[in-house]
């Protein structure tokens, strides 16, 4: 199901960052994906990708050295077809298009969008000396929008009606900034946006979960309630961590903590990937 935390400001002051980012990823242990790496001999794109068969090549995040990051979130809901497109691809094309701003993009997003099971997709564009979020669903009659700066939170819900793991989350993550977002508190501030990402704490029940699917099972309805996904009995489960930091100066540190393939979800590996570099305008 996933679940993204951001935090952006267009210029802050040296020291302070201009992005921060923090990201699950929710899906079956059994599905194969390759954990963050470069995509390309030109080192542009850096992220996780999708390999289930005939979706191979899509991602749920994944950011370009250009200042463009792609997020897909689930929106949990009944399932509208039975063999839909891949929405991976929707984040990893936004990425390799050079021109489009991620409003423009996710508007022509929108005009496919009924061909593809529910979702959330989050463009980010950073730029020189501005922030830009931008939000699309295709589970609402609503256009792209651009949000304004400052803390967000996005789940599987609309905007507007969160579950009560996001309107929680998202003030655990403004504690967390408030004391640790800086760089001269980064190694820290990197240890508490994972323990936040780990957080079991269910918060249930939830209405807002009920709304959207009123015969969901006791397990599931428990299951989607708290930010650290886990299940075993239905082999599904949070199996990545992403915390993305850009700083004043535009550097970037992308770190990912991902369970290691085959999974054990018992009693699974966590491996790290991360990459820095400088952003290119």
């Amino acid at each position: 199901m996933c679940i993204l935390f951001l935090h952006s400001e267009d210029s802050p002051l040296p020291g302070k960052y201009k992005l921060i980012l923090a990201s699950n990823r929710d899906e079956s242990y059994k599905r194969p994906a390759k954990y963050a790496h470069y995509w390309d001999e030109d080192d542009n794109i850096f992220g996780g990708r999708d390999m289930e068969p005939g979706r191979e090549g899509g991602t749920w995040l994944a950011m370009s050295k250009s200042g463009k990051i792609g997020v897909l979130l689930n929106i949990l809901m009944p399932t509208v077809h039975p063999n839909p497109i891949g929405r991976g691809y929707l984040v990893a094309n936004f990425l390799k298009e050079p021109m489009s701003s991620g409003v423009d993009y996710l508007t022509s997003v929108k005009n496919d969008g009924k061909e593809y099971n529910h979702f959330n997709m989050i463009a980010v564009e950073i730029k020189l000396s501005e922030v830009k979020v931008s939000h699309y669903s295709n589970a609402y009659d609503q256009d792209p929008v651009t949000l304004p700066n400052g803390v967000m939170g996005f789940g599987n819900s609309a905007l507007e009606k969160p579950f009560q793991k996001v309107s929680e989350g998202k003030k655990m993550f403004m504690e967390i900034i408030n004391k640790y977002g800086n760089e001269e508190h980064k190694k820290t501030l990197v240890e508490e946006l994972m323990a936040f990402l780990k957080c079991k704490t269910q918060h249930y029940p939830d209405h807002q979960i009920l709304e959207q699917v009123p015969n969901i099972p006791d397990e599931k309805h428990r299951m989607h309630s708290s930010l650290y996904v886990e299940n075993l009995h239905l082999d599904y489960g949070t199996r990545t961590h992403t915390v993305i930091l850009v700083d004043h100066e535009n550097k970037v540190d992308f770190i990912e903590w991902t369970m290691e393939e085959p999974i054990n979800a018992e009693n699974p590996t966590w491996m790290k990937h991360q990459a820095s570099f400088q952003l290119k305008f």
